[in-house]
């Protein structure tokens, strides 16, 4: 778990003055968990008046437990803590207790991957283009965005959303590496230097974070209070992360695809050049569009027949790639290995940690 965002809708007929908008906007603003950590953060600006008078913030669960979200949420007992919390500091509060319903209108909830050691988030990007590829499948009119170092040329970030237009969007599927994500948030050095000390994986931490917009009706603060999270959302967005991301069939496809398009270009390549023709021109030439040797190999097999040729030019394309792999850090190899291992990952996430730190009466009831 996340951040959720929140509309906070006050009583009827309630309208306050610009002093009391904004003791409300600081009030929740500086609200503090039990372990001295500001979780809450309002958004717009304060009170909104229209058909109903809110305020709209964003609680942030790891936040509640430090001082920012590298702390991973893992049972079903820490996003009730939060949730009572903040219900009671609502209740306490002269002008807060005059809320009188709750409506979730975003959640999202991050799934976590630890890279190897000697890899880097860039290093992963054949990943993210099959990845890419998949879930264009799924929404034909979009496709993935990557936020990039101008200077180094690597990536950073990598968006998918289902409307061409992102901000438009009702599911929105972010990957990312933690540490570089943090890094860019955190003001002073000495946050990441304790952030690291407390969390020393987090340079491993490739983050796959589902975000969507919730459309469900308005909750007392008493059903707020005791909403099972974990039990509502997190088995559906895995699910829907396998539908958009990981399905089996869906991704064998976009395989067939990729080995139909790369036949076609080593085919033309292979005429064109004939005697001047090598492997090694080959993939130098093409590499942005080798997404895995397992591609590769399969376009080669599609268009030659002879055994021998076919296996000489099989074991040179592996020999040149694991090469490149070694000098460039790029992943080719065993990209569908590494997407299917996320793919378990992301179905397992939360139960080994659950079964530790969860209590068995409360396990009964917890989906994972």
């Amino acid at each position: 778990m996340d951040t959720m965002q929140l509309d906070l809708i006050f009583e009827d007929g309630c309208d306050f003055t610009k002093k009391e908008e904004e003791r409300i906007r600081k009030t929740l603003d500086r609200l503090e968990s039990p372990y001295g950590h500001s979780y809450c953060d309002v958004l717009r600006n304060g009170v909104i008046y229209g058909n109903e008078t809110k305020v709209i913030v964003k609680l942030s669960f790891p936040r509640f437990y430090f001082e920012n979200n590298a702390y991973l949420i893992s049972t079903y007992s820490e996003c009730r803590e939060v949730q009572k919390h903040f219900v009671e500091q609502l209740q306490k509060n002269k002008f807060l207790k005059k809320v009188k319903a709750i409506k979730i209108t975003r959640v999202d909830i991050p799934f976590t991957y630890l890279m190897k050691e000697d890899k880097e988030f860039h290093n992963y990007s054949n990943v993210f283009k099959i990845l890419a590829s998949a879930f264009t499948k799924r929404y034909s009119r979009v496709e993935g965005k990557s936020v990039v170092d101008t200077k180094k040329k690597k990536e950073q970030t990598v968006t998918f959303t289902d409307a061409p237009v992102a901000s438009a969007y009702n599911t929105k599927i972010m990957i990312y590496n933690q540490k570089l994500n943090l890094d860019s948030k955190l003001k002073e050095e000495i946050d990441l230097r304790k952030t690291l000390e407390k969390f020393p994986d987090l340079p491993r931490r490739m983050r796959i974070e589902m975000s969507k917009r919730i459309n469900r009706k308005e909750m007392s603060l008493k059903d707020f209070q005791k909403f099972e999270l974990f039990e509502e959302y997190s088995n559906k967005y895995k699910k829907e992360l396998k539908n958009l991301l990981f399905d089996e069939e869906l991704l064998d496809g976009v395989y067939e695809e990729e080995v139909e398009k790369l036949a076609e270009i080593l085919e033309e390549e292979r005429k064109f050049q004939k005697k001047r023709f090598t492997y090694k021109n080959f993939l130098s030439e093409y590499v942005e569009d080798i997404y895995d040797y397992r591609i590769l190999r399969g376009a080669v097999k599609s268009i030659i027949f002879n055994e021998s040729t076919k296996e000489s030019a099989i074991t040179e394309i592996r020999k040149e790639l694991k090469s490149s792999e070694k000098r460039k850090g790029l992943i080719v190899i065993e990209v569908r290995d590494i997407v299917e291992d996320i793919a378990d990952t992301i179905k397992k996430s939360f139960k080994g940690q659950r079964k530790k730190k969860v209590k068995e009466d409360e396990w009964g009831k917890c989906p994972f």
